[in-house]
């Protein structure tokens, strides 16, 4: 009568710690598929916001946008392409003082 008590409360201990066991690894799948589905969902989400944002900037570079999509910002210049163009290679440094730099790099070398 004492082995057959022993051997169901073994046997109710092995099915309770299966039974815990499976509920342990259901709960790991659930959250790894909701985790799962999150990332999918935020990647959709910013797929989304990278086609809309590429079909408005279309639009505006065909010029067809509608009136209520934002207009370009408009930027003043001070100076002509050309005089920005001059200014810029007055900045940079003599042609033959580089080449001669360049050598005596070299020549270190």
């Amino acid at each position: 009568a004492e082995g057959y008590r022993k051997h169901r409360q073994n046997l109710a201990q092995r099915s309770e710690a299966e039974r815990a066991a499976l509920r342990f690894e259901l709960t790991t799948r659930e959250r790894k598929l909701s985790a799962q589905m999150a990332a999918k969902q935020r990647a959709a989400a910013d797929q989304q916001d990278g086609i809309d944002a590429f079909e408005q900037t279309l639009k505006w570079l065909a010029n067809d946008a509608p009136a209520e999509a934002e207009a370009a910002p408009h930027i003043a210049f001070s100076e002509s392409a050309a005089e920005h163009l001059a200014r810029l290679e007055r900045k940079l440094p003599n042609p033959k003082k580089m080449e001669a730099d360049a050598a005596a790099y070299i020549e270190r070398l």
